[in-house]
């Protein structure tokens, strides 16, 4: 947490200094412009050349404060970046294109990894590469002595699951669905089903 807040802390004095900055440019031009105005001398003044030399400089400066207000904000960005993967809960997409980040959270592992889901098997039919890689991750962690614990479902809400999942009046559709297709060309010892019963 003291990490986190010394990035936020760094963060807001970057962004004061640039905004005083700011401030300050405005404040002097604005005050310049007054005092020409005052001394009648701001007419002569626009129509000099005294003033496209000054508007190119102001240009100048401008382009280069937006260049570094530009750095800035991606500095503050992968900051933030920083601060969100740091936190101990976070969203990391839609099922199945999390498991990349879950199979990075099970790499990180060192003690204990408490996996909650709906199957053992999560990802199995919708993502298969990435299952296989976690499911290796997985015992490779058991192998370096993380404490591998998994909270599932129980027979009664897997059905539900299943059924909400997969509804009968939705088979047809399924079976002739790349998904289908994918899963059953990568393990082509498991027999297709014919039915969504069997499947």
């Amino acid at each position: 947490m003291r990490h986190v807040a010394n990035i936020y802390k760094s963060m807001t004095r970057r962004v004061s200094g640039a905004g005083i900055a700011l401030v300050i440019t405005l404040a002097l031009l604005v005050g310049t412009l007054f005092a020409l105005w005052e001394l009648h001398l701001l007419g002569p003044f626009l129509g000099s050349r005294s003033f496209n030399i000054t508007t190119f400089v102001l240009a100048a400066v401008a382009s280069i404060f937006a260049s570094i207000q530009f750095a800035d904000s991606r500095r503050h960005r992968r900051k933030m970046e920083d601060i969100a993967a740091s936190m101990s809960t976070r969203y990391i997409g839609i099922f199945p294109k999390d498991m990349e980040d879950i199979i990075e959270v099970v790499n990180i592992a060192d003690r204990q990894l408490m996996v909650m889901a709906d199957f053992v098997d999560y990802g199995h039919y919708s993502n298969p590469k990435e299952h296989e890689e976690f499911m290796e991750r997985i015992n490779e962690a058991r192998d370096r002595g993380v404490d591998v614990r998994f909270l599932v479902y129980g027979k009664d809400p897997a059905t539900t699951a299943l059924k909400q999942q997969f509804p009968a009046e939705q088979w047809n559709r399924e079976k002739a669905g790349p998904q289908f297709d994918h899963f059953f060309s990568i393990y082509r010892g498991i027999r297709r089903p014919d039915s969504q019963r069997s499947f």
